[in-house]
């Protein structure tokens, strides 16, 4: 409950203020932004960047998880063996990439999973 309550001090507090900037719409796409990244954007909460960095990344892994999971190249159901490859691949391929303050002690993070000579041909390859 009172994360709840931060949360929602900090969400009004960032609409009140005239400082927060609108990120550009490329930056707050979700999925696959080319045939070898996929990202997620999300918001985590800290005294600093470091911090919010911190806190941020495993949730940040997380909703990656499951947002790679409702992927069209998932279609049906996925092995275990095909979960724990994905697992894999967020936790060796996947980093934050930026950190912008939105308000004060909230921070935007961008996570990305990149993985050269094609992401989108590994996908299909995990059953």
């Amino acid at each position: 409950m009172r994360k709840l309550a931060i949360c929602l001090s900090l969400f009004v507090l960032a609409c009140s203020s005239r400082e927060v900037q609108v990120p550009e719409d490329t930056d707050l796409t979700e999925g696959m932004i080319s045939s070898s990244t996929y990202q997620v954007v999300l918001s985590a909460f800290g005294a600093d960047e470091q911090e919010a960095r911190k806190r941020g990344e495993e949730d940040a892994r997380r909703k990656t998880y499951m947002l790679i999971l409702r992927e069209p190249f998932f279609r049906g159901t996925l092995s275990e063996e095909g979960k724990r490859q994905i697992r894999t691949l967020i936790e060796t391929r996947g980093r934050v990439v930026s950190v912008q303050k939105e308000a004060e002690g909230a921070y935007r993070l961008i996570f990305q999973v990149t993985q050269p000579g094609g992401l989108r041909n590994t996908f299909r390859s995990i059953r």
